[in-house]
């Protein structure tokens, strides 16, 4: 059983507020871009606890595989972004491409328990990362942008639809 629609459009919010933060890193370039990928990391977290615990929904636990796929996809980009990352020698254009191709895959294997919307996110994040790594030629800052949009929108349509409806009484006589 995948996640509860709130589940999902909680997943949604974080991943737009994370958007959010990308699209603010490529505006101030190449200032604060780290503290402000941090903030919006942690913002998208403090969005999921608020929302998460404002809404209602109908209970349901996710299975194992289900939360073993989200979890592990968690934990990879964890440590693959610190494993990989220095090895790259300062390079802020390899480093931030690397960044974002991490980010893209770690969404692919949460298609099972949140929905396509983010299997197509990651692999159009795969897109835009690959295009940054294959026309040198685009801004790096253009390419955290496009990918920032991608999350944006991607997260707002899933909020959108898996958002709780309030449930309409039918009046009896």
């Amino acid at each position: 059983m995948s996640f509860s629609p709130v589940g999902k459009a909680v997943g949604g919010i974080f991943v737009t507020v994370a958007g959010a933060s990308l699209v603010a890193v490529a505006a101030n370039w190449p200032s604060h871009a780290l503290q402000l990928f941090h903030a919006g990391t942690a913002g998208g977290v403090m969005a999921v606890i608020a929302v998460r615990f404002g809404l209602r929904g109908p209970a349901q636990t996710p299975s194992r595989l289900d939360m073993g796929l989200f979890v592990g996809a968690i934990i990879a980009q964890a440590v693959a972004m610190p494993t990989i990352l220095p090895r790259l020698h300062g390079d802020l254009r390899l480093i931030w491409l690397t960044v974002l191709a991490i980010a893209a895959l770690h969404f692919l294997p949460m298609g099972r328990p949140l929905g396509r919307w983010v299997v197509l996110l990651g692999a159009a994040g795969l897109g835009v990362t690959a295009l940054g790594y294959l026309v040198p030629v685009i801004p790096v800052q253009t390419v955290i942008a496009a990918f920032g949009v991608l999350e944006i929108a991607a997260g707002a349509a899933a909020a959108a639809r898996f958002w709780p409806r309030p449930v309409r009484a039918t009046a009896t006589i």
